[in-house]
């Protein structure tokens, strides 16, 4: 009787080898892995699960190597950008100032110091344009200044700057009292997002009105801008500046929502979680956009 228990009890026991077994794969990373077969009632369930589980995985695994690839063509269209600007920008302002200041010495020896005078102005306005630019392309990687400005004021920079470029649009903003103490991960997140989609109304929506609301409710921070412009006439994808702000947002555990009407204008919804393990430190950000 005890060996037919035994026996009984390990023929029925025996589908937890094949469990161990599927285990072990999906811990080696082979999310493809599942139980079949038939099986007693009990077991089943736990095979239902155990292939669920499995399933999530290989789709958390597939999100996570399509991230990977958008962040590398991210990146490299970040690259081609800065190499453009480098290009077009910077290197003839310093082929410039070298001829610039060829020249300058030259009369210099000649004892022509007025004629002189011009060139070296001329030099200082290319290295004042350059230093512009630099400022601009530092921004675009990070913002500047985290620790010495607010959230606010960085999001009243960001505003101010397109303000002083087209005084003809109206601007609202908007910032909760709620948002004055975010993480440095989540304050740079929100002002990613108002920079590009405040410089998208302003480039293409040809818009009277932009508004700019940031509002935490709770443990969610909630950043909207939208515009009365032209929206989108047709569907499109989206640009790879909206592309990253989705990154971003999904990064944090967030969502983010276009709302688009034809003729009446577009909006950029985020939502995501206000804490990110992160201290409290304030976010700033340079005088510029993309």
């Amino acid at each position: 009787m005890c060996l037919s228990v035994y026996v009984f009890i390990g023929r029925t026991l025996r589908p937890l080898d094949g469990l161990a077994d599927a285990m072990e794969e999906v811990g080696a990373g082979r999310y493809g892995t599942r139980m079949r077969g038939r099986l007693a009632p009990e077991l089943s369930r736990l095979r239902d699960s155990f292939n669920r589980m499995a399933a999530r995985l290989a789709d958390a695994d597939a999100e996570n190597r399509r991230l990977n690839e958008q962040l590398l063509t991210l990146q490299e269209q970040e690259r081609s950008d800065l190499a453009r600007d480098l290009h077009d920008e910077v290197s003839p302002f310093l082929f410039a100032i070298n001829v610039d200041a060829a020249t300058a010495s030259r009369l210099m020896r000649e004892g022509r110091a007025t004629e002189a005078r011009g060139h070296v102005q001329s030099i200082t306005d290319a290295v004042r344009h350059m230093q512009r630019q630099v400022r601009s392309m530092l921004g675009r990687l990070r913002p500047i200044g985290l620790a010495e400005f607010g959230l606010r004021e960085a999001i009243e920079n960001t505003v101010g700057f397109w303000r002083r470029r087209r005084p003809e649009i109206r601007y609202e903003v908007t910032i909760s009292a709620e948002c004055d103490d975010l993480g440095e991960l989540a304050g740079t997140t929100i002002y990613r997002i108002v920079q590009e989609c405040v410089s998208n109304a302003v480039r293409h929506a040809e818009p009277a009105l932009i508004t700019v609301s940031i509002d935490r409710d709770g443990e969610e921070v909630r950043v909207e801008v939208a515009d009365d412009g032209c929206g989108m006439q047709k569907p499109v994808k989206p640009g790879y500046g909206l592309v990253g702000i989705g990154e971003r947002v999904r990064a944090m555990g967030g969502r983010l929502a276009f709302s688009n009407q034809p003729g009446a204008g577009f909006a950029v919804a985020a939502v995501f979680p206000s804490s990110s393990g992160q201290g409290a430190v304030s976010v700033s950000a340079p005088v510029t956009a993309s």
